[in-house]
């Protein structure tokens, strides 16, 4: 049997407060730059780039110290995305893209901010 860790689960903090999510639930797109092909009558000439954010998704386990007024207000927040498989990424200058609902037992949550970077 091969000792390979997968990622199961990714722990999310908001300015260094965890918040809990559900299993399975955490999504990072990293964001960088998107690439559009430029073509010609022989192929693909080269490309331009466009700097894309990065987005965090989850699902928040709605326990009662959940504040989602404080999640909602908050700006420019340093978000952390670390995995149980050992990756680790910041986001800087994040925010939440919608306003999280309350909801019975869970909640979906996405943010935006800089392109992560690992650490």
């Amino acid at each position: 049997m091969a000792d390979k860790k997968f990622t199961g689960t990714a722990y999310i903090s908001l300015n260094g407060r965890r918040i809990g999510t559900v299993p399975g639930s955490g999504k990072l797109n990293p964001g960088g730059s998107v690439r559009t092909p430029i073509m010609i009558d022989g192929g693909v000439a080269g490309y331009t780039e466009k700097p894309q954010h990065a987005e965090i998704e989850c699902e928040i386990a709605m326990s009662g110290d959940v504040d989602i007024m404080e999640i909602n207000r908050a700006t420019d927040m340093t978000l952390m995305f670390e995995t149980d498989s050992g990756q680790a990424y910041v986001v800087r200058g994040g925010a939440v893209m919608e306003p999280v609902k309350h909801e019975a037992e869970k909640t979906a949550a996405k943010f935006f901010g800089a392109p992560a970077e690992a650490v």
